[in-house]
């Protein structure tokens, strides 16, 4: 009885030092990260590119946003005026029905061979006309478009370590 009373006191005594150490350890930082929204976009494993996201917004012009499949939710939420290419609530796995019978590819398809300056990347930023870049540094994309972006009928208009903007030349 007394073996199993000294388990109890034993047991409880790890529970509270647990919690007290995810207290004293844990708390401060979360509260730190939900304290704003920009400590939260800051400090997020994904690295949401808030700068990038403040420069757009200070810009007259809106439109259509070629971007990051995984910013696509966070640029929704925070630049409602500009129209996303993609976001992550499309399953990267959709096919449309007919893509056996040689019709259409799947939108994520699309996207990555975009992204990845594949042929025709071009013509699908033209079609749907896109113009705005919002990407990250050292892409497949960004290192086509960053010696001469003019030359593809861009400029970049932003970079920093998370994202890079190049802005459609009218």
């Amino acid at each position: 009885m007394k073996k199993q009373s000294l388990r109890n006191d034993l047991s409880f005594f790890i529970s509270l030092l647990a919690l007290i150490s995810a207290l004293v350890i844990r708390l401060p930082k979360t509260l730190k990260i939900n304290s704003s929204w920009q400590n939260y976009c800051r400090a997020s494993t994904l690295s949401y590119p808030y700068e990038a996201v403040n420069f757009l917004e200070s810009q007259p012009q809106k439109g259509n946003l070629f971007n990051r499949y995984e910013w696509g939710g966070f640029l929704i939420w925070q630049l409602p005026d500009y129209k996303v290419f993609v976001d992550g609530r499309m399953p990267a796995w959709s096919v449309p029905p007919d893509v056996n019978q040689g019709g259409n590819v799947s939108p994520y398809t699309i996207y990555l061979e975009t992204l990845q300056t594949q042929p025709g990347w071009q013509k699908t930023l033209n079609d749907y006309n896109i113009n705005w870049i919002l990407i990250s540094p050292g892409t497949f994309m960004d290192l086509k478009l960053e010696s001469d972006p003019e030359s593809f009928g861009w400029q970049e208009v932003y970079r920093d370590k998370k994202a890079v903007i190049y802005q459609k030349i009218e």
